[in-house]
């Protein structure tokens, strides 16, 4: 037999006993003698056996599964902070006795609470103003409001100048990342512009399940008012 075919005889051989090693993993347990003369290769000039050699891979895992349970653990504590504030906030919107104590109500918690530099609401025009706003520079962002409130559904990232000047007036710079919330009910059609410094804040493909939750408390919010507060309360925003 020349060398190369002793080569590939062993190559064969090898694969032979990994894949009946991989069949039969109690072998060990029934031949425990073999570990003691078993040698694997950890690090050039040491070795180590095949428990130590398990015993490092388990290690490993415990260390990996652990890190991933902080993770975790971190997620389910962020969000139930964000619960909490969600409860407090909805709590203050009960109290307020009318249009000015829910914007004041809506700026002090969003901004205390949620990390807000900016927050506004906008009311939508009818269609006819909307598809021609009386100052041209207001249609960027009236074209946006009437997307939002067609797909019901938040928007998070950075605006245009004139979209974030529309939602935020002479808070504008505040606002380099945004959240966009639709605010819809009976009588009412309207969003909450909530704006950050930080650009990295609200960003595109980000979940919006506590935005979406948070525009249905400041929805039942306003259509706790008379239509008359609303309208004053939008109009003030």
């Amino acid at each position: 037999m020349s060398g190369e075919e002793g080569q590939v005889a062993g190559d064969e051989m090898e694969r032979q006993v990994a894949d009946y090693l991989a069949g039969h993993p109690e072998f060990f347990a029934r031949h425990a003698d073999l570990l003691t003369g078993l040698r694997i290769p950890h690090q050039p000039g040491e070795a180590v056996s095949l428990v130590e050699r398990q015993l490092g891979l388990l290690r490993a895992q415990a260390d990996q599964l652990r890190a991933q349970l902080q993770d975790l653990i971190g997620v389910a504590r962020d969000n139930e902070r964000l619960h909490d504030r969600l409860h407090r906030l909805t709590l203050a919107l009960m109290d307020a006795p009318g249009p000015d104590a829910v914007l004041d109500t809506l700026r002090t918690e969003l901004t205390a609470h949620f990390g807000a530099d900016a927050v506004a609401l906008r009311r939508a025009a009818d269609a006819d103003e909307l598809n021609r706003p009386h100052d041209p520079a207001d249609a960027p962002g009236a074209r946006l409001l009437r997307e939002l409130l067609a797909t019901g559904r938040p928007r998070c990232g950075p605006l245009g100048p004139l979209e974030t000047a529309y939602f935020f007036g002479p808070n504008a710079s505040d606002a380099r990342s945004v959240a966009l919330i639709p605010l819809l009910g009976a009588g009412l059609t309207a969003a909450l512009a909530v704006g950050s410094r930080d650009p990295d804040r609200f960003v595109a493909g980000q979940a919006t399940d506590f935005l979406t939750r948070l525009g249905e408390v400041v929805a039942r919010a306003l259509q706790g008012l008379l239509p008359g507060e609303v309208s004053a309360a939008l109009a003030d925003a």
